[in-house]
């Protein structure tokens, strides 16, 4: 597995000897134009991929099954979590307005 970030972001944290875990071995680090990597990128669109299969985990984690056709813009684990969190809430209503629409026809 993969971790993008920008360098601009991590080298406080570099600085401060504060990232442990992380290493060219394991992210891809962009800084400026250039890419720094170990293996380099797999495909040229993998920054993409990443954000998309991002974004379905995230959705996943909504544990309710539903179909969307969903568009980001520049998405990351944040915006995401808050809209799964309004999706969940929305969708829980609606299950919840069903539901009552169903008691009230069996009674």
């Amino acid at each position: 597995m993969s971790y993008f970030a920008l360098y601009e972001e991590i080298s406080y944290l570099i600085d401060k000897g504060l990232i442990k875990g992380g290493s060219i071995d394991n992210a891809v680090v962009i800084k400026e134009d250039a890419i720094i990597s170990k293996g380099g990128l797999f495909f040229p669109d993998e920054m993409v991929r990443h954000k998309a299969l991002d974004l379905i985990g995230d959705l996943s984690l909504v544990g309710i099954h539903f179909l969307a056709h969903v568009i980001a813009l520049r998405s990351g684990h944040g915006s995401n979590y808050a809209f799964c969190k309004k999706l969940f809430h929305h969708i829980s209503e609606e299950i919840h307005d069903d539901t009552k629409m169903l008691d009230m026809r069996t009674s």
